[in-house]
């Protein structure tokens, strides 16, 4: 019973970090890799980790 509300959550967390990362993909204007901006990197790092 508890598998599935952990792996409820992990889902949601990962969709939230991937809305995150596509948002900053746009603003930063990075199709491929981070644009040699800090913040892209630590998005795309918090949704890799």
């Amino acid at each position: 019973m508890v598998t599935p509300i952990y792996a409820a959550f992990i889902g949601i967390l990962l969709i939230f970090l991937s809305i995150h990362t596509i948002k900053g993909r746009r603003k930063f204007g990075a199709s491929l890799g981070d644009a040699e901006q800090l913040e892209m990197r630590r998005r795309i790092r918090a949704q890799g980790n």
